[in-house]
């Protein structure tokens, strides 16, 4: 019987094995970053589809003891206004389990997404960084079990060292809300983090 805190690394591993077996038709990036308090990893697959770009993939967070979310989410991306810029909406979900208060609740919500970057490559070639920021809400009708609703906001700059690889520094925040019962508390994190990201 799979336990409870397990469920999202599983969610993960699974997501991971499919976008890799399908990367044949596209590009699958995979990126690990971490700071002092949680350490996340994402697994994304890019592919063009009727003139724009389908983004999909997966990811998970390890905040210690306090928190595991895993999540899917799925986006479509465009190049506006000019080449470097790109722009993207699409869905997210999140499951996984957090410790607040001396409490244990279950996440579960489906939000919005909104995304954005900006490639100086494709301006200047000698100036290899891109920089980027995604936005995902959940209202309380998308938010589930003990969630009653989910934020989270990431920002970033990758320098890329090579073609394929890149040194990622990022800022990430998120919030959750939950109510058990009676009981309402609130899961608050932002930190910095660094990490490694490689395309195939």
């Amino acid at each position: 019987m799979c336990n409870k805190k397990n469920r999202p690394v599983l969610f993960t591993i699974v997501i991971f094995f499919l976008f890799t077996a399908s990367a044949q038709a596209g590009s699958t990036a995979v990126e690990i970053n971490a700071n002092a308090d949680e350490v996340a990893g994402v697994v994304e697959y890019d592919t063009q589809n009727f003139g724009a770009v389908l983004s999909g993939g997966g990811g998970i967070i390890f905040g210690g003891d306090d928190y595991t979310i895993g999540d899917l989410h799925i986006a479509l991306k465009d190049e506006v206004f000019f080449p470097a810029l790109t722009l993207g909406l699409g869905f997210k979900g999140v499951a996984g389990r957090a410790d607040v208060s001396d409490s244990d609740y279950d996440v579960a919500a489906i939000g919005f997404s909104l995304l954005g970057e900006y490639d100086f490559r494709k301006i200047y070639l000698n100036f290899p960084v891109l920089i980027y920021a995604a936005f995902n809400g959940s209202p309380d009708p998308l938010s589930f079990s003990d969630t009653t609703s989910y934020v989270d906001f990431d920002t970033g700059i990758r320098a890329y060292i090579v073609r394929s690889a890149a040194v990622v520094a990022g800022y990430r925040a998120m919030r959750i809300d939950f109510k058990e019962g009676g009981t309402s508390d609130t899961l608050n994190t932002d930190a910095f983090y660094i990490g490694l990201r490689l395309t195939f």
